[in-house]
């Protein structure tokens, strides 16, 4: 056999090749410890933050969703990022709580998102405080994309059914405690926000849940105790007895 036919084993060798493909197409997180001590050594201050960090930096070996990897050693954000911050559903960009579900359900559906990815490429463009990790957010009351999304009749008519509207109550910091002031949201609890976050001098005095073919009765009933003095105004000469009175047709709304 000439010198040349013999052949000298290289690094490339079929197993070489494995741990290469290996390396390149399996994943393989980090311990527990070793991935919270990292992200505890770049000081990320939230759960978000380490979202948008990741994002950018796109450590290989430490999971998006830690959570969902260290089943057994987690036990919060709080001891995985090293704080004391609380997650109740707020944005820590502005502190504002999460669009409750079902009206979040509402005003995605009406984008027509197909699918998640596309929920998520169109997340900026919706209204309201709608979270992008909504499937984390809404927790115990999340009931899967299709139903969030509303790609079924079934999905749409059930988001529709628990929209609960509201007709509240308010009096003005610059008016007397005896005007009121009817705010009506009937799409529910972000109306009613939207349209008091514009009147920083109004709070609420009591909040009912709002029925279309019950308001009749109300308003007639406010016409005869309270005088209007501009539209959606009144002045109430006793307060106690109206709220009595409406307490006896409407239902108090409770979030």
């Amino acid at each position: 056999m000439r010198m040349s036919e013999i052949k000298v084993p290289t690094e490339h060798t079929r197993y070489s090749h494995m741990r290469r493909v290996q390396t390149m197409w399996y994943k393989r997180w980090m311990p527990f410890y070793a991935a919270k001590a990292t992200v505890q050594s770049v000081g990320i201050r939230s759960r978000n933050h380490y979202w948008k960090w990741h994002e950018a930096v796109n450590p290989h070996s430490i999971p998006k969703f830690p959570f969902r990897v260290y089943t057994e050693e987690w036990s919060g954000w709080n001891d995985f990022l090293d704080n004391e911050n609380t997650y109740t559903g707020t944005d820590q960009k502005n502190r504002l709580p999460w669009t409750p579900y079902w009206e979040a359900c509402r005003i995605v559906q009406a984008h027509s998102f197909a699918s998640k990815r596309e929920y998520l490429a169109g997340h900026d463009a919706l209204s309201g405080n709608i979270p992008r990790a909504a499937m984390e957010a809404y927790g115990d009351e999340w009931k899967g994309w299709p139903a969030f999304l509303g790609v079924d009749t079934y999905a749409r008519v059930e988001t529709a059914q628990h929209i609960v509207g509201i007709v509240a109550l308010c009096a003005s910091n610059l008016l007397t405690s005896n005007v009121i002031e009817v705010i009506i949201a009937p799409e529910g609890k972000k109306q009613l926000l939207d349209k008091l976050g514009a009147r920083t001098d109004l709070r609420v005095v009591k909040a009912y849940v709002w029925e279309a073919d019950l308001w009749p009765r109300v308003k007639q009933l406010i016409s005869t105790m309270a005088g209007e003095t501009e539209p959606g105004k009144f002045v109430v000469p006793n307060m106690n007895a109206l709220l009595y009175e409406i307490d006896n047709i409407l239902l108090m709304y409770r979030e």
